[in-house]
């Protein structure tokens, strides 16, 4: 007698389902209509849920001050990217999030200014990498990161042209001995920044700076 093709094999090992691809599928399906869910029932999501939820919306470019209020508490990594946010944002996000945040993500948040990029390093003192990629920020704002972020391990501010110059460098030198990693393409950095910065930062490792024309080819 032939065995029924669909029973199962009991000796066969248990298919593994990956369970991040469904969130990020449902996020994206329910990013649209946050706004007909209540806080407080978007307060009582996992932390997994909330995140997926934050990047849907930003990738949505549906990103706001409420949304980042409801979904970002708890969270220690927080990618806010793109025009689309807001000073806001990162304002309702140094309110929830504190020092429990260790990764932040402001790339190509242009409408984000020094002020609130001050708001930010002051609220986040547990920060250890800290990505501002082509978001206009300035020495202003690094002189705020250099004044609160000690434990900051890498710092990414490429692409903010001559906004970013040897002053925002020492004052990121002074202020976080414990950097790795720091890239500051497209910067008018000199080669006396870069003294400053790897005298401050015994453990650097590795320096961006594609074209930093102030800077001279070893």
């Amino acid at each position: 007698m032939n065995e029924d093709d669909g029973d199962e094999d009991p000796t066969a090992p248990p298919v593994q389902l990956n369970a991040r691809p469904l969130l990020e599928l449902a996020a994206a399906e329910l990013c649209h209509s946050l706004h007909d869910v209540s806080e407080r029932r978007l307060r009582t999501l996992g932390k997994s849920a909330r995140g997926a939820l934050l990047a849907a919306t930003v990738a949505a470019k549906t990103v706001d001050a409420a949304r980042v209020r409801c979904l970002c508490p708890g969270l220690e990594a927080v990618a806010l990217v793109g025009a689309g946010v807001s000073e806001g944002c990162v304002v309702a996000l140094a309110r929830e999030c504190g020092s429990q945040l260790r990764s932040l993500s402001l790339d190509g948040a242009v409408a984000v200014r020094d002020s609130g990029m001050a708001a930010a390093a002051q609220a986040f003192p547990n920060l250890t990498r800290l990505s501002l990629e082509n978001c206009r920020v300035t020495d202003r704002g690094l002189c705020a990161v250099g004044a609160s972020c000690a434990a900051l391990c890498e710092l990414n501010a490429a692409w903010n042209g001559a906004n970013i110059s040897d002053l925002g460098v020492c004052a990121v030198a002074a202020g976080c001995p414990r950097l790795t990693l720091v890239d500051v393409s497209g910067s008018s950095v000199s080669d006396r920044g870069l003294s400053i910065l790897a005298a401050g930062c015994p453990g650097l490792r590795r320096i961006g700076l594609r074209q930093c024309e102030r800077v001279s080819e070893a």
